[in-house]
């Protein structure tokens, strides 16, 4: 609606202070005075200002009962001064008191989704509850941080594998039956079962068409004393292996995924499977380099699931400076494919585009949009400092680009570290749990949950608590999580739930500690 005006009145309303200063002020005012269109705009804004007197009458009339004036002002006027649903909601609810009616115009317009703006601006409250399974000898999880968890969606299943107990890594693969509410001990040590050695910091992804789990990476202790057959060898090599469910069978697909084109030994690292694209991506995570205090980084890698084929996507920005790591003869050489299979990937096709690129980082995030086909990298940490940055790398158009470059700066969140991201492709909300926060001068844990908003590119803090007495926790075991770090975080989109296992609460008196508490949690508006 346009207003016009004629006259502007300007009149100072507060003088802040005893002396005030009597300043002369020069007001320009630019506009149109054409008599036909000012003619157009007052008429206009005459028609408005007696639609809305028309509107308050019924309104009025409407409120005091005073039915009969209402028919008559709104039949001779013509105006509907509401939405007709509501005003079959108010013959029906305030005039006839039918409320079975009531509640089916109510259903019917939430079925015909009148109220999704409303959620959709509406707030986040999050849900805990404590899950208390066992598995058929009574057993669960042993206390844990480190460890790493998969989902498989259609069958509701969740794979826990590894993780460090405060004294040791460990080897045992379990699953979680989401309908049944029971864990299944599926090998109390896997190395002696085929598959990877025991292992922390480590990572797995599900793959859902062939319905196996891919494991790769793992921290180990660097030493001065390695040498050149450590690298290429069991001690730093970057063994890979894949897990095959319905056959209950470990396969070592790599005993050194550097030396056949792919990543070198790294832990802290993301991965997730592209099934459409029957693709592998790796991202990210600390290089493993023997007797060096130097920070050395992975880039972005992709394995083709079916030609068994590594492609580096993006190196690290110091991939040729000082951070390097020692190059193993052979390392950039694909792996020869058996004749039975074909693939446009070789080692002609590996070098990245130079210059974009992502900065390397570990303890970070990174999930897959499969209806969008790319990939969310996010924040980390990279040498001392943190890294609060959102970048999306485009598979289709093997572009990266930056939707935040310092979100914390922006939307006052704090800098975390160990996050754990899961995507809701439905919503296409990106939920980021954060445990280790790092502040000046010191460093805390706490749970801090945060939705991203892919479409309005924004983002909503749902959940955060930092609270580290005890008799605060004794009295809260069972209604939410203790504040953690080093845990892990998966997503039921069937359900719209979220699961958290273990972690490290950072106890100051007991630097071992470890927790096997098991939560989900659902995010309801």
């Amino acid at each position: 609606m346009v207003f016009p005006i004629q006259y502007i009145k300007i009149s100072p309303i507060a003088t802040f202070g005893t002396n005030f200063n009597y300043s002369i002020w020069y007001v320009e005012i630019k506009g149109i005075i054409e008599e036909n269109l000012m003619v157009r705009v007052f008429n206009g804004y005459t028609k408005y200002r007696e639609l809305e007197t028309i509107k308050l009458c019924l309104k009025h009339f409407r409120q005091k009962n005073m039915m009969d004036i209402y028919y008559a002002l709104k039949n001779k006027t013509n105006v509907e001064f509401e939405h007709p649903l509501v005003s079959r909601l108010h013959r029906e609810l305030v005039v006839e008191a039918k409320f079975d009616e009531a509640e089916h115009i109510i259903r019917d317009a939430d079925t015909s989704g009148i109220f999704q703006p409303y959620v959709q601006a509406a707030k986040y409250s999050p849900e805990w509850q404590r899950i208390y399974a066992l598995n058929d000898d009574g057993d669960i999880p042993c206390a844990r941080g480190g460890h790493q968890m998969c989902i498989d969606v259609e069958s509701e299943r969740i794979y826990l594998f590894g993780g460090w107990d405060g004294k040791k890594d460990l080897s045992d693969f379990w699953s979680y039956n989401i309908k049944k509410q029971r864990w299944h001990l599926l090998s109390a040590d896997t190395c002696a079962d085929g598959g990877p050695s025991a292992r922390s910091c480590h990572q797995i992804c599900f793959d859902p068409a062939r319905k196996s789990i891919f494991v790769l990476g793992r921290y180990i202790e660097p030493t001065a004393n390695a040498t050149i057959a450590d690298l290429t060898g069991n001690t730093y090599g970057s063994d890979f292996y894949q897990y095959f469910i319905e056959q209950d069978q470990w396969v070592k697909i790599s005993e050194n995924t550097q030396v056949d084109g792919g990543p070198p030994l790294l832990f802290d690292l993301q991965m997730c499977v592209d099934s459409i694209g029957r693709t592998l991506y790796v991202s990210g995570g600390r290089i493993a380099v023997p007797g060096s205090i130097a920070h050395a980084y992975g880039g972005l890698y992709a394995y083709d699931m079916d030609a068994s084929v590594w492609k580096i996507i993006r190196y690290d920005i110091h991939t040729q400076g000082t951070h390097s790591p020692p190059t193993p003869p052979d390392t950039h050489i694909a792996t020869s494919t058996p004749s039975h299979r074909s693939s446009n990937w070789t080692s002609d096709n590996r070098s990245p585009i130079p210059a974009q690129t992502i900065k390397g980082r570990a303890g970070h995030s990174m999930v897959i949009d499969n209806l969008k086909r790319g990939l969310y990298i996010f924040a980390g940490q990279r040498e001392k400092g943190q890294l609060s940055d959102l970048c999306y790398y485009s598979i289709n158009e093997d572009k990266i680009n930056d939707v935040a470059q310092n979100f914390f700066r922006n939307y006052g969140s704090d800098i975390g570290y160990t996050q754990r991201a899961v995507l809701d492709e439905e919503r296409k909300e990106l939920c980021v749990f954060t445990g280790y926060v790092c502040n000046k001068p010191t460093n805390v844990v706490k749970n801090l949950i945060w939705i991203y908003s892919i479409d309005k590119n924004h983002w909503e803090k749902v959940y955060e608590n930092e609270d580290h007495d005890l008799n605060y926790w004794e009295h809260l075991k069972d209604t939410e999580p203790l504040p953690r770090f080093a845990h892990h975080f998966v997503y039921n989109p069937k359900t719209r739930t979220y699961f958290v296992f273990g972690g490290n609460p950072g106890d100051p008196v007991n630097d071992r500690r470890r927790l096997d508490d098991f939560w989900e949690l659902k995010l309801k508006k």
